[in-house]
């Protein structure tokens, strides 16, 4: 969540955003911090009682925390688009660190949604019999691993306008 806090605040000065005058992006960004805060009182809760934050509807107590946290997703997709949104309506000084950011903020959608078909859909990670797992991430070298997408999806953020940004240096 760190990274995705200063993510959010680089990317308010890359894209020339006035907060006080912007308020579709101020709504965006201002409304994910306060998203982060709430999972992350969430997951520190579960860690406190000794569980696991996420898959974790063993209790009703359990269920609703990780509720809780899906919708904080919401927050998320919501806040990716307001700040989209505010990025075509009004274009800030690059028009490539604008599109980068868009099409960041469209790919954190997708890897979002990937992420709510992993709780949704296929109640974990992955699809079908996996084998080994990728060192450092855990991710399973076969079968289908649902973290794969997720992960590039949501991280786009970061790459996508660090990409444009060291283009028009």
């Amino acid at each position: 969540f760190a990274l995705h806090a200063f993510t959010l605040d680089v990317l308010r000065r890359l894209c020339g955003r006035d907060e006080a005058r912007d308020l579709w992006f101020a709504l965006g960004r201002r409304g994910q911090i306060w998203a982060m805060v709430v999972e992350l009182a969430c997951i520190a809760t579960q860690g406190a009682r000794g569980v696991p934050s996420h898959f974790n509807t063993s209790t009703a107590f359990d269920a609703a925390i990780f509720t809780i946290m899906g919708l904080g997703t919401l927050a998320f997709f919501a806040g990716y688009a307001a700040m989209a949104w505010s990025l075509i309506r009004r274009p800030g000084p690059s028009r490539l660190i604008d599109v980068a950011t868009v099409a960041g903020l469209v790919l954190s959608i997708a890897g979002g949604l990937v992420g709510v078909a992993m709780v949704a859909v296929f109640d974990g990670h992955g699809i079908g019999v996996g084998g080994g797992s990728l060192p450092l991430f855990g991710w399973r070298v076969a079968g289908g691993d649902l973290r794969v997408p997720h992960f590039v999806g949501i991280h786009a953020l970061q790459a996508l306008p660090a990409m444009a940004w060291l283009a028009e240096r």
